[in-house]
């Protein structure tokens, strides 16, 4: 049984103030459309109550794409049905045919959001009475093999078995534009620091030999940045045009000279997000980010 549904969390863009929410969750669902657009999938999209839900098809392939959206927490795959007991109850009862057995144990954790003439227990203990009687699982609170997830939301419910982690941070274009000189994988990696904080990078290369790689990049984080090359403009002035509001580098610790000399260079704010970082973490995080 195929899911026929995506649901996608954020975290602390749910914290925010009314107005400022709706503007990075609007921004979240538009680079949702710009990166499965990117990859020609159908889709549609609803937005309701801290939840964005993704329908299409090619469930697979959307996964993948929202592991390299910024701003999503979780997401799981799922499915849909209402919230009357012999809907709940088909739905379990098909799920648990190809997920659980005599030989697995399983758990069921229900939430539940709305006026219902039920509670969560209610739900839990119903449905987890069904399919041990159709399965004869057994129960496993504590460290089950199985966990079905039910989220009860209004009039709609909906079944999944995994969270699957997201990148989280902020929604990328909700912050200020920071310009990336782009002269070493470190350098990227110190760019897509700030991006995973929501800033926009406009990236300067130092030559061709990077172009390359920040295409590369830029592609595989759907990121839809500017990318220019050093045309001896010094930073004052490259930032000025670009409308940049900082600079990010990629120094580290033991680049003192570095960091003195680009401070005297320059009259706008400086970050440096791996200067507290080892080589060691580095290395391991610049592969993680895949460069």
């Amino acid at each position: 049984m195929k899911p026929n549904l995506i649901i996608i969390r954020y975290g602390e863009i749910g914290l925010k103030k009314n107005i400022t929410r709706r503007y990075f969750e609007n921004t979240l669902v538009k680079n949702i459309n710009f990166a499965l657009q990117k990859q020609k999938i159908d889709f549609v999209i609803e937005q309701k109550r801290a939840r964005i839900y993704v329908n299409s098809d090619q469930t697979e392939e959307c996964l993948e794409v929202l592991t390299k959206i910024f701003g999503i927490t979780s997401f799981s795959p799922a499915y849909k049905t209402g919230i009357d007991k012999r809907s709940l109850e088909n739905l379990a009862l098909k799920l648990a045919d190809n997920k659980i057995s005599k030989n697995t144990s399983f758990a069921l954790k229900v939430n539940r959001t709305g006026s219902h003439d039920f509670t969560s227990q209610d739900i839990a203990v119903y449905l987890g009475n069904a399919i041990q009687t159709k399965t004869k699982a057994p129960v496993n609170l504590s460290n089950p093999d199985v966990k079905l997830f039910v989220e009860i939301i209004n009039k709609e419910s909906f079944f999944f078995f995994e969270k699957i982690q997201g990148i989280g941070g902020l929604p990328l274009g909700t912050q200020g534009r920071v310009l990336a000189y782009i002269d070493s994988k470190s350098s990227l990696l110190a760019a897509w620091y700030l991006m995973r904080r929501g800033c926009m990078p406009i990236f300067l290369v130092e030559n061709k030999s990077f172009s390359s790689m920040v295409k590369n990049f830029t592609k595989k984080w759907y990121c839809n940045c500017y990318i220019g090359e050093d045309n001896d403009l010094n930073f004052n002035d490259y930032s000025k045009q670009k409308k940049c509001d900082a600079i990010v580098t990629g120094y580290k610790s033991q680049d003192v000279k570095k960091i003195t000399n680009l401070t005297k260079k320059t009259q706008i704010p400086i970050l440096h997000p791996l200067i507290g970082l080892s080589d060691e973490e580095i290395t391991k995080k610049i592969r993680e980010v895949g460069l």
